[in-house]
């Protein structure tokens, strides 16, 4: 029996998608804004300052190549993607971990969309895993105003079916963090497919 049957093979323990993260000085990693698998836009096309993941594998006993590729479910063409070196783990662990940061990164329109992670060595392929994710239409009854600041078109959280009233409230624009008064006479209701291109906007959780 070899050497290499004596042991398990590498397995992803964590897969996780934040819009942050952070490799402190003791070693640890710290993520921000942990986002979930369904992700509501608030503007079109939709700009993500960061978007990082973070990918822990155990059982990598020697340093190997590795890789992030984002796409949409529907097309194999790669969206963006991110690869690099492993540096040579710690002495006497098997724990690897990954950290990817996509900066500026945009999406057109809504749809699903997937993260595939895999490492290598030469050309044998160690482990793989895949994170999916939507990005889904905001509700149609919702109100959109622009912010006075930034521009950017965003929900007001107001939602009604009925005609456009002034209600007297005030909405925080989720970019700059503004304080916008809602004027029903600016307010706009978001347009159907093929989704208009406002001057952009922010994902919520």
């Amino acid at each position: 029996m070899s050497d290499e049957s004596m042991f398990p093979a590498p397995f992803v323990e964590a897969f996780l998608m934040a819009e942050d993260i952070r490799n402190e000085q003791n070693g640890q990693v710290s993520l921000v804004g942990l986002f979930s698998d369904c992700l509501f836009a608030r503007g079109w096309p939709l700009r993500f300052p960061k978007l990082c993941y973070m990918v822990r594998v155990r059982g990598l006993k020697d340093k190997c190549a590795h890789s992030l590729v984002l796409s949409k479910i529907d097309d194999d063409a790669p969206i963006a993607r991110l690869t690099g070196p492993l540096d040579k783990l710690a002495e006497n662990s098997e724990l690897a971990i990954f950290t990817y940061m996509f900066i500026g990164l945009e999406f057109d329109q809504p749809g699903c969309f997937l993260a595939k992670f895999s490492a290598s060595e030469e050309d044998r392929l160690l482990v793989s895993s895949h994170y999916s994710f939507k990005l889904l239409v905001p509700n149609p009854d919702e109100l959109y105003v622009e912010c006075t600041k930034c521009h950017i078109k965003y929900g007001s959280g107001v939602v009604t079916k009925g005609p456009l009233h002034a209600t007297g409230c005030q909405s925080v624009c989720p970019q700059c963090k503004n304080s916008n008064p809602f004027d029903s006479d600016k307010a706009f209701r978001f347009p159907p497919p093929p989704y208009a291109r406002p001057r952009g906007g922010v994902a919520t959780r």
